[in-house]
């Protein structure tokens, strides 16, 4: 994905606003490379959402999902991380998931 998440000062992506070009922008991306949906990098590249849907990961008893600065906060997150809470599922200590963080290698 070419298109990141913009800064706070620019557009705050923890409003819901009618201005969502980014995320349309990303959309076609994620499209015309075979894709459901983007992960959208925040601007120190770190995963901050998808282009219309939120990103968790659980690992190693772990979820894994933005810091929440750069996405609209919603039910939908709040609510699937309070699940994970009560299901002994600890939100990770990490500011937020790098792309390079989720790659999974495979010994040679």
């Amino acid at each position: 994905m070419h298109v990141r998440r913009g800064d706070p000062a620019v557009q705050d992506q923890k409003l819901n606003s009618l201005s969502k070009l980014n995320c349309i922008t990303a959309c076609i991306q994620a499209a015309q490379a075979g894709a459901d949906e983007g992960l959208m990098l925040d601007p120190h590249g770190f995963v901050a959402t998808c282009n219309s849907t939120h990103f968790f990961i659980v690992r190693k008893g772990e979820v894994w999902t933005s810091s929440g600065k750069y996405c609209l906060g919603g039910v939908t997150r709040a609510v699937t991380l309070e699940v994970a809470r009560e299901a002994g599922i600890r939100r990770s200590r990490r500011i937020s998931p790098s792309p390079t963080s989720m790659v999974r290698t495979r010994p040679s």
